[in-house]
């Protein structure tokens, strides 16, 4: 049963079932409850981080005695899973105040228990098409060693509008067990909805053919509208849903050999001994006649392989937000979600020092030409200055009323620009510290800046679907005006989305730039 509580905001506060959070990780806002089973809640939310707000859904797990270890361990699976056109893409995962969170891309459409009740009962071509869409899955999550234990019609979802990559998504893998680890969740303990969980799963002995059981109970209940308890008879110990049927449907099962090799496959999903079921979802595929296609989905193999992978950002869930690589090729900066900075020694690929200052997570960090000052621009709407031979804070530059996203130096060095939410590009004097003038006509956030190779050129993406091209005057440098003078720009358009990043070419030809969705 979905269960929906809607939350009351309060400034940055949501106030929970009688408990106030904060928004979670200052982005994940809940909208309302979709959803609450024992140890898990599920809410509908949007990620404010993203522009515009897109919606996800966040699962909140209560789980005593499990450490973030074996919790990570289960949301890599997912990640793994997720892949798939027809699971939702885990998009991050966390740990906050004693609870596990995982959130997961918002498919837009109505579950299967909303259908039925919407639309009557399903007929034989739906149970044919939702079987088709969906066997492929479960044999795609088996191949990866893990059980659903959930496969029910309120955790399948039509999707809406009809697209490509399939009409139906399974969802809700709070439950899922992973055969080849530690189980995240005692073993034996009972999980599942009981209408629908195979006799060895409430036994807490989940095996990969209890999902097979669920989908045909699932069916059964799509063809019936009846609930599964009523269609087992337990003096008898066997199912009777085909005498629920209407007596047309009936005739028409006994008559047409397709109906009939459709209710022998259904029957043997259903068998309570797990030996005289199907094993696998291929084998039930191979009854239909289908084409196994599973194999043939084969996630990517890019042609390059990691040298080195560098760990060291503090925080359960501190994203590594930005890099950059000196301009002598043997240090790299990044900047992190953590608040803090580090140097990286790319010959024995270990840190050099942390940089700590800002007070919020650092979003851009960006060499001087000769290498000698490091720039670092924050959520904490400042960008401080750094001596990379010392390890000296030179200064802070003050002026953004937003979080700067950005920051670029000129080619020669004496220019640093800067992009922030407050929709505006600034420069400032590196030698100086001080702003020479502030750049407006963005209508949306900026996200990114870039100089031409020859410095004549700032390039800013922003938001509101545009990049702009600034003409840089070659007089007036650190003269303190302010105000757009007589800064001159071009305006780049088709962006159907706000653009994300912008990168120069070293010679003095095109500008790339990044969209979501990808684009150039």
């Amino acid at each position: 049963m979905n269960i929906v509580v809607p939350l009351q905001k309060t400034g940055h506060f949501a106030h929970l079932v009688g408990r106030e959070i904060l928004l979670l990780q200052e982005r994940y806002r809940l909208l309302k409850q979709i959803g609450k089973r024992g140890f898990c809640k599920t809410f509908l939310a949007v990620d404010e981080s993203q522009f515009p707000p897109i919606p996800c859904v966040v699962q909140e797990l209560l789980l005593e005695n499990e450490t973030f270890k074996n919790f990570q361990q289960k949301a890599q699976k997912l990640e793994e899973l997720g892949k798939h056109p027809q699971i939702p893409a885990l998009l991050n995962y966390f740990q906050h105040n004693g609870y596990f969170y995982l959130v997961q891309e918002f498919i837009a459409g109505t579950n299967l228990a909303q259908v039925v009740e919407e639309e009557g009962a399903f007929n034989e071509t739906q149970i044919w098409q939702l079987l088709e869409d969906l066997l492929p899955v479960l044999q795609f999550i088996s191949d990866r060693h893990i059980i659903h234990r959930d496969i029910k019609p309120h955790n399948i979802i039509r999707r809406s509008p009809i697209t490509k990559k399939g009409d139906f998504v399974i969802v809700d893998f709070s439950t899922a067990k992973i055969v080849t680890e530690i189980d995240w969740l005692t073993s034996e303990t009972s999980i599942g909805s009981p209408e629908y969980a195979a006799p060895e799963q409430t036994r807490g002995k989940a095996v990969f053919a209890s999902d097979l059981y669920s989908l045909g109970v699932t069916c059964i209940y799509l063809l019936t509208q009846i609930s599964p308890f009523d269609l087992f008879d337990i003096a008898n110990d066997c199912w009777v849903w085909q005498q629920y049927l209407t007596t047309k449907v009936s005739d028409v099962w006994r008559q047409e050999s397709k109906s009939l090799r459709l209710a022998q496959i259904l029957d043997k999903l259903l068998q309570n001994a797990v030996n005289r079921r199907f094993q696998s979802a291929d084998a039930v595929m191979q009854a239909m006649g289908m084409e196994c296609k599973t194999q043939n989905f084969k996630l990517p193999n890019p042609p390059w392989r990691c040298l080195h992978t560098l760990s060291g950002h503090s925080g359960v869930s501190s994203g590594v937000n930005t890099i950059a690589i000196s301009p002598d090729g043997y240090t790299l900066a990044s900047g992190s979600d953590d608040k803090n900075i580090k140097l990286w020694d790319l010959n024995n690929k270990k840190v050099l020092t942390s940089l700590s200052g800002h007070s919020q997570a650092v979003k851009s960090v960006a060499f001087s030409p000769d290498g000698q000052i490091l720039a670092t621009a924050s959520d904490d709407k400042t960008i401080k200055l750094w001596q990379v031979e010392t390890l000296k804070e030179i200064c802070t530059l003050l002026g953004h009323s937003h979080a700067v996203k950005s920051v670029a130096f000129s080619p020669d060095g004496q220019i640093l620009a800067s992009g922030s939410w407050d929709k505006t590009v600034k420069l400032w004097d590196v030698n100086t510290g001080t702003e020479i003038c502030t750049i407006t006509g963005h209508q949306l956030q900026v996200n990114s800046v870039a100089f031409s190779p020859q410095g004549q050129l700032l390039a800013s993406a922003s938001y509101d679907r545009t990049i702009r091209l600034w003409q840089i005057p070659t007089r007036g440098r650190g003269a303190g005006s302010r105000g757009q003078g007589d800064m001159n720009s071009a305006e780049l358009k088709n962006y159907p989305q706000g653009a994300e990043d912008i990168s120069p070419c070293p010679f003095p030809c095109p500008l790339a730039s990044y969209s979501k969705p990808p684009m150039l």
